[in-house]
């Protein structure tokens, strides 16, 4: 994340140096039910050159940005437990 930081001061900052008012907008995406049940967010800048995030739900749409976000979290974990099981079926067989 330390790649960020110089574009936070030289992409970003100039582009909200005029911009009064709020630069960014907050969509909460559902908490991590099977893991901390942690509250979640994404953070989307304005002026952002892409789509923005939908405001409301429409419904069961798997192509929206938090449904994108979610799936792709949950077949992480999904690959991570499976990698787990195999590892401890391993050493409980030696």
């Amino acid at each position: 994340e330390k790649d960020l930081i110089p574009k936070l001061f030289k992409v970003l900052a100039p582009r909200f140096q005029e911009y009064r008012g709020s630069c960014v907008r907050m969509a909460q995406i559902p908490t991590r039910e099977n893991l901390d049940r942690a509250k979640m967010a994404v953070i989307e800048y304005k002026h952002n050159p892409l789509p923005p995030l939908p405001t409301r739900r429409t419904g069961a749409n798997e192509k929206t940005l938090v449904n994108q976000l979610l799936k792709g979290y949950r077949e992480e974990a999904a690959q991570r437990a499976a990698a787990a099981a195999g590892e401890s079926q391993a050493s409980s067989a030696a």
